[in-house]
């Protein structure tokens, strides 16, 4: 009785990991964009609604993160992404533009 009891948490905590965390990443996930015809990339901040507290800085690291893992990937191409409070490269050519984060992602 003791081992079934086991042997259904084990599968149970197994299948909540998959499900949760790792389904995708496990069995695999969506393929990256093809990138072969372009030097340049730019990795625009993503819009988070109303941040507060400690997640300020929240599209910075996701655009860092993001930037990082394809920049290991594709080490021959040129990557323009925001690093830092100070070093927002992408935010600042927005800006410039008149471009905001929240219409860069709409198809117009």
């Amino acid at each position: 009785m003791l081992k079934r009891c086991l042997v259904l948490i084990f599968v149970a905590i197994l299948a909540v990991s998959f499900i949760g965390c790792g389904f995708k990443n496990a069995f695999g996930g969506k393929p990256v964009p093809p990138l072969e015809g372009y030097s340049k990339i730019v990795i625009a901040p993503f819009e988070i609604k109303k941040p507060t507290g400690k997640f300020e800085d929240l599209p910075t690291m996701l655009t860092y993160g993001a930037g990082t893992k394809i920049g290991i990937k594709f080490k021959d191409k040129s990557l323009l992404f925001d690093q830092s409070k100070d070093m927002k490269p992408a935010t600042s050519k927005m800006k410039e533009l008149g471009i905001a984060e929240k219409g860069i992602y709409l198809n117009i």
